[in-house]
């Protein structure tokens, strides 16, 4: 893995959603667990990876908004399996479900649990760095 450690030895998260309640939430779930890099919008992802392909080198998993253009979907294909990619969704459908898995991304529904989210992260990260992908 190429990923930077952080100065206090946590792993690095990539959340990306353009609510600010989400990104609150996120802080206040991983805090003391990992060590929160935000975008505002799945573009802003794209382009720092079109810009520098070793930009999400430094992460161990990516935690991505569907619904937004360019969507969560297009995130997974740019980030091309360097680390995970976890779609949080307020869209309840199997469909959904099922492209992000079949894109090889996980699915996880809005609203996430505080206390069982930090802890199925870790384990998709733990697997996926076990894989060895």
């Amino acid at each position: 893995m190429d990923e930077e450690p952080t100065e206090k030895g946590l792993i690095r998260i990539l959340a990306i959603d353009d609510e600010i309640s989400v990104i609150a939430t996120y802080k206040m779930i991983f805090k003391g667990k990992a060590e929160l890099d935000t975008l505002e919008t799945c573009g802003e992802c794209i382009d720092k990876i079109l810009e520098n392909p070793d930009f999400i080198k430094k992460y161990r998993v990516v935690i991505t908004d569907l619904n937004q253009l360019p969507s969560g979907y297009d995130v997974i294909k740019k980030v091309n399996g360097s680390c995970p990619v976890i779609v949080v969704s307020g869209d309840q459908s199997e469909t959904v479900e099922e492209k992000v898995k079949d894109m090889g991304g996980f699915h996880f529904r809005k609203p996430v649990d505080a206390k069982l989210f930090p802890t199925k992260v870790i384990e998709i990260i733990t697997e996926h760095k076990y894989q060895g992908r």
